[in-house]
């Protein structure tokens, strides 16, 4: 059941970030990667930070917030890169 939680939570949180970074959806592939991986590096960010919120709602914005700074950053990688060419 956990897994299923995971997917469904990775996924809305990559669409949604998604849709504040870039204005659209990633398609349901690329929104599940992003949102699963934001969540990762959103928990990561607040353990260091000495944050620990509960529940699935929390878990949500963490992802949310995890995703969206990973789209900026990626944004900005690959906006450097085209400068460099």
């Amino acid at each position: 059941m956990e897994l299923l939680a995971l997917v469904v939570t990775g996924a809305l949180a990559g669409w949604i970030a998604g849709v504040l970074v870039r204005g659209t959806g990633l398609g349901v592939v690329l929104n599940l990667l992003v949102g699963v991986t934001g969540g990762v590096l959103g928990g990561a960010l607040l353990d260091l930070a000495g944050v620990a919120p509960r529940g699935w709602l929390a878990d949500l914005g963490i992802a949310v917030l995890g995703a969206a700074l990973l789209l900026l950053v990626l944004d900005l990688a690959r906006r450097a890169v085209r400068r460099s060419a």
